[in-house]
């Protein structure tokens, strides 16, 4: 494959990915003014129903962008052109429609790591008094916009892309090895299908000769590094290796570049929920910065810095401490619980009960068993359907779990068969709890969402209470005893409780 192959074939296909007319006017507006197809009158309209959403993202960064904005003609003078193109790039990439072609791509994370780089990108082209800092958010956010299309028309060279080392799909020139393109060349011919001048986007190029444009390739190089630090800090790029890269590009000093990780830092969580990040509103100086902790004897940051940082790294605590839980939770009922009654599955009871008999022959306590099953199950199944059956064996495991000790276990054992765990419970307390148990179902009225079936539900019950040895944790010894007394339950007619003999 080379850059003339998957040009041509992007340069065919009607599917490749464009922009919105909004953008569309955005960029003759800012480009070519004069353009006989640019739709003021539509694009004003246009921009009135959504100016709103975007002053309070230029609010959250008032040293970057200069000034308040307050209305749409600020953003249409000639000056803040730029700015109004960002904003509306920034509005494009939210929306769901961008997804269509986006075939396996990971458009979620592709967009933190451009919005993270643009930004930072932004400001250290201001700090480096570079006049077209809204230029260095564009770029450097569609730096890697060729992969959209690349994950649509090449899905194995994008595969083979993403299997690269980290470390090499950081340089452009290593993905040009399994590209064979440049990929910046194939970015800003994307950027230019959809109307940026060829001028504006050399910077992306392989091959440029401007000093400015030298600064401007640097930036985006830098960026890539900025984004693998911001998202990927716990296993990849350190501090100082990013700190080293900044000195070398720009000659700045580390004291500098520790300046602009604050100053992006302050506004960038907070912009990131107006922009459509709010996944970045936690974002903390105390993450990036966990291996290189001298940072903070720089007194770079205030004390109200302190205070914000201390708060998002509490919520972040938090909110990760719940996920751990519903995670648990999640597990739990997919991995050891039955579907149907939410008790605990079959596997699960085996390891339970194995874990309990060592327990017992360890500490010397008794240990009751109890099993007991549905005798007319499949004829209310057959008269009432399945449906019904499946919710008389949810309100049965509802009043046993209701009426059972916490320390109890209580499992589905088969299809209308359920078994108990009762430890640190002997012979007397283990028939009365059978006794009831039975008395409870038996009693019971089924209820349905709208009527109660007046249905003679019985059970057939056996139980055993032992003090165990560990020959009980061989041949499932302890169920089979259980279980042959219930068969003989069940020959017997059923409806009844009979203890089972070791």
């Amino acid at each position: 494959m080379n850059e003339e192959q998957i040009i041509s074939t992007w340069a065919n296909s009607p599917a490749l990915l464009t922009p919105p007319s909004y953008l569309r006017q955005a960029l003759l507006l800012n480009f070519w003014p004069e353009s006989q197809s640019f739709d003021r009158d539509g694009f004003v309209q246009y921009l009135s129903g959504k100016v709103e959403q975007f002053f309070p993202i230029l609010d959250a960064a008032p040293d970057l962008y200069g000034k308040k904005y307050s209305s749409l003609d600020d953003l249409l003078q000639p000056e803040n052109l730029g700015i109004l193109r960002n904003l509306l790039l920034l509005s494009w990439f939210q929306e769901k429609k961008i997804t269509s072609s986006a075939g396996d791509f990971n458009l979620d994370l592709w967009k933190k790591e451009a919005y993270i780089s643009a930004s930072l990108s932004q400001c250290l082209a201001k700090r480096l008094s570079l006049k077209n800092e809204a230029d260095v958010f564009t770029l450097v956010f569609l730096k890697d916009v060729y992969q959209l299309p690349l994950c649509h028309f090449f899905p194995k060279l994008f595969e083979a892309l993403m299997k690269m080392d980290f470390r090499q799909r950081l340089k452009p020139a290593e993905q040009e090895k399994i590209l064979g393109a440049y990929p910046g060349d194939l970015s800003a011919w994307v950027l230019e299908q959809w109307g940026f001048p060829e001028s504006f986007t050399l910077p992306l190029k392989k091959f440029s000769s401007e000093e400015s444009e030298m600064v401007l390739e640097k930036i985006i190089f830098f960026s890539r590094y900025i984004a693998e630090f911001f998202l990927n800090f716990e296993r990849h790029l350190h501090y100082g290796e990013v700190e080293n890269l900044f000195q070398l590009l720009f000659n700045q000093t580390p004291r500098e570049f520790q300046e602009l990780l604050v100053e992006t830092i302050r506004f960038l969580p907070r912009q990131a929920v107006y922009a459509g990040y709010p996944e970045l509103a936690d974002l903390t100086v105390m993450e990036l910065l966990q291996d290189h902790l001298n940072f903070f004897d720089q007194k770079l940051l205030t004390y109200h810095d302190l205070i914000n940082e201390a708060f998002k790294s509490q919520r972040k605590i938090t909110r990760q401490a719940k996920e751990i839980q519903q995670l648990k939770t999640q597990i739990d009922h997919q991995y050891i619980r039955d579907f149907a009654t939410g008790l605990y599955n079959h596997s699960y009871f085996q390891e339970f009960l194995d874990q309990k008999i060592k327990e017992a022959c360890r500490y010397e306590f008794p240990l009751t068993l109890i099993l007991f099953d549905l005798d007319n199950f499949q004829a209310f199944n057959r008269e009432k359907g399945y449906h019904s059956g499946n919710e008389l064996l949810k309100q049965i495991s509802d009043i046993v779990r209701k009426n059972i000790r916490q320390s109890d276990f209580f499992a589905r054992f088969g299809a209308d068969e359920f078994a108990l765990i009762l430890p640190y419970t002997g012979l007397p307390q283990s028939k009365l709890v059978a006794e009831k148990i039975k008395d409870m179902i038996t009693n019971y009225k089924f209820k349905t969402e709208d009527q109660v079936i007046d249905y003679p539900i019985t059970i057939s019950m056996a139980y055993i209470s032992i003090l165990p040895d560990k020959s009980y944790l061989h041949d499932n010894k302890l169920v089979n005893y259980v279980l042959k007394a219930l068969k003989k339950c069940q020959k017997s007619g059923g409806n009844s409780v009979v203890e089972a003999s070791a």
